[in-house]
């Protein structure tokens, strides 16, 4: 029955990109896989498969798919995340779409991770595409107009991404681009690089200046350029365009922020709203992943009735805190938090490091300074909702010397 139906898909219509399987994901011998990509190689051999006819973990087919996660860094395969710009896959109602920076950052994301986007959107039984999401996907186009170089014909690295935001190159020229989609100060540090920056161009608008010294890299918004009192930052995706002295692609992928130093803590939280919602699963116990490239995880929500909501990770170690990560449900997903505050327990007391108004799907904050603590906490003011939080992880290092000698 399948094999003459996706015969027919392959013969019928004209010349045909690809075919995304969806549902097959038992074993590839119900389906017998390999004699049916055969056959439709056979058809068209130029065709693209993804790897749901088969086991997921197997990596069948071209490409790989997450579906409503952005995959962690990968350049040895292509992939493409698939999600929605709102409501389901198919026809929602009018409903609202995702907002713009939630969805240029799972653009910029993708890109900086080695990947593509894939944003749906379900039409109306006529055919008609609903209004907000019209007017999304050209906001998106605009975007693109302005500071598409530093995401048409790149790929992603040579930084692997962080709370910070994450970097892209070009694929035959001598550039890296530094997106910085994180709350931060207008001073970012990475690892250096083992090339020189000959020129620095900020693609969102201002001057930055860029330092390499004792294998660090610094780039720092000009701060004698502000608006008002604030830097020139971009409201979600500051564009660093950093021009080499050799082809971007020829440098090797370096790690930008290391491991979380929330792997193996305890989670304590204020309450929960039921036995499948504890703190724990904020935690990643090792680095076990899932088959499409995220952590196997749930998420932590408090009890309705809790009028002061709160989850803390005590961490296995004291470690210097430099950047933070938080994820409220899926990225991109609307998110419910609308005032919190994050404080680091520093020698015995909590030290508030940012209070926010949003934490949405992908929040990041660089802090202006580190910090050595034992332990991250979330207070919630004011939400609209169902608080739901999905990962918290925080970077930075392990000291080099004993926790109790640091003050002698």
């Amino acid at each position: 029955f399948l094999f003459p139906q996706i015969r027919e898909l392959a013969t019928g219509y004209g010349k045909l990109g690809g075919i995304w399987f969806d549902g097959l994901d038992k074993h590839a011998d119900m389906w017998r896989t390999p004699d049916m990509l055969k056959m439709l190689r056979g058809i068209q051999p130029h065709m693209v498969f993804n790897h749901r006819c088969a086991p997921r973990h197997w990596r069948f087919g071209d490409f790989d798919g997450p579906e409503k996660h952005i995959g962690r860094f990968q350049t040895n395969r292509p992939w493409e995340t698939c999600t929605t710009i709102g409501g389901g896959w198919g026809w929602s109602g009018p409903g609202p779409a995702k907002e713009l920076a939630d969805c240029v950052r799972m653009l910029v994301r993708c890109a900086g991770n080695g990947g593509n986007l894939l944003l749906n959107t379900g039409p109306a039984p006529d055919g008609k595409i609903n209004p907000r999401h019209v007017e999304r996907y050209l906001q998106i186009g605009a975007w693109l107009q302005q500071f598409g170089e530093s995401i048409y014909a790149t790929r992603g690295g040579p930084y692997k991404p962080g709370p910070w935001g994450c970097a892209t190159r070009s694929k035959e020229g001598n550039t890296v681009y530094v997106h910085v989609l994180s709350h931060w100060n207008g001073v970012i540090r990475l690892p250096d690089l083992p090339a020189s920056v000959v020129a620095t161009r900020v693609l969102t608008g201002g001057t930055a200046t860029v330092t390499q010294s004792a294998g660090e890299l610094t780039v720092a918004i000009d701060p004698h350029e502000k608006r008002g009192r604030e830097y020139l930052l971009h409201e979600f995706d500051t564009v660093i365009a950093l021009d080499l002295d050799r082809p971007a692609t020829s440098l090797p992928i370096t790690d930008s922020v290391g491991e979380s130093l929330t792997i193996g803590a305890k989670a304590p939280a204020s309450s929960q709203s039921g036995p499948d919602s504890s703190p724990q699963t904020l935690v990643a116990s090792d680095l076990q992943e899932f088959s499409e490239g995220v952590f196997v995880k749930q998420r932590w929500s408090p009890d309705s009735k809790d009028k002061e909501p709160w989850v803390q990770l005590d961490l296995a170690n004291p470690a210097i805190i430099n950047q933070i990560a938080i994820q409220e449900g899926r990225p991109g997903s609307v998110g419910a938090v609308q005032a919190f505050t994050i404080s680091l327990r520093v020698d015995g007391d909590w030290l508030a490091v940012h209070d926010g108004d949003a934490i949405g799907g992908s929040f990041g904050l660089i802090l202006p300074e580190s910090h050595l603590a034992d332990a991250i906490r979330l207070d919630f003011q004011q939400w609209g909702g169902r608080i739901s939080v999905n990962q918290i992880n925080a970077y930075g290092k392990q000291p080099s010397v004993r926790h109790d000698d640091l003050h002698k």
